[in-house]
């Protein structure tokens, strides 16, 4: 069974600063578990649009049932792919675990955008997902991770209030 979990929100900033913070969020200490980051990739598209690959290592205490399948305090690594287009004032990044890929797979898609929204303002959305392949402890599992990326997402430091949280299970 995969968890998903969606949050939306709006920024009350401009796309260039929500864009700047977005490449400088990493580290911070509001996301302590993000202990490096380093750029793999970048490419410019020709409609203008920016691509960024930046491998993430993170470090997280992990819950007490973990302890017998991956360790204590394990580093795990995720891949960040990020597109910016200020053409059309929009940005997507999208984020996958690459550590323990035998008990779970994780990930996210993250949109940023100005259209529709009030003026320099951006919405934001976030779509999250996890799936357990281990039976026994799917449930614990994707609640986990589910419950630490709407944890995570109410971090943001420049955010202003919340549009809703949609769980869908």
């Amino acid at each position: 069974m995969v968890s998903q979990v969606t949050v939306q929100y709006t920024y009350p900033h401009s796309f260039h600063k929500v864009a700047s913070m977005l490449f400088l969020r990493y580290p911070n200490h509001l996301q302590p578990e993000v202990i490096h980051t380093d750029v793999v990739d970048t490419s410019m598209f020709e409609d203008g649009t920016l691509y960024v690959r930046r491998l993430l290592t993170l470090r997280r205490k992990l819950p007490h049932w973990t302890i017998p399948i991956i360790g204590r305090n394990v580093e795990a690594y995720a891949l960040e792919d990020t597109f910016v287009n200020t053409r059309k004032s929009r940005i997507e990044i999208r984020t996958e675990s690459l550590s323990f890929t035998r008990i779970f797979q994780a990930g996210s898609r993250s949109s940023y955008w100005t259209n529709g929204i009030p003026s320099n303002c951006v919405g934001f959305e976030i779509n999250s997902w996890a799936q357990a392949l281990i039976p026994g402890v799917q449930r614990l599992v994707e609640s986990f991770i589910t419950s630490n990326v709407e944890k995570n997402t109410h971090k943001v430091p420049f955010v202003s209030r919340s549009s809703g949280v949609k769980r869908a299970l």
